[in-house]
């Protein structure tokens, strides 16, 4: 029984850094997609943000 808890929560902690690495991810494309189009789409008012 123990051990399946153990795994139980191995696994629910795998799946939590997994989700969290994936948000990261998305959110630091995302960013890094709005800027650059920003600088290239509106020249120095672009690059000023």
């Amino acid at each position: 029984m123990a051990v399946a808890v153990a795994v139980a929560v191995a696994v629910a902690v795998a799946v939590a850094v997994a989700v969290a690495v994936a948000v990261a991810v998305a959110v630091t494309v995302t960013v890094t997609v709005t800027v650059t189009a920003g600088q290239r789409g509106s020249g120095a008012a672009g690059q000023r943000r």
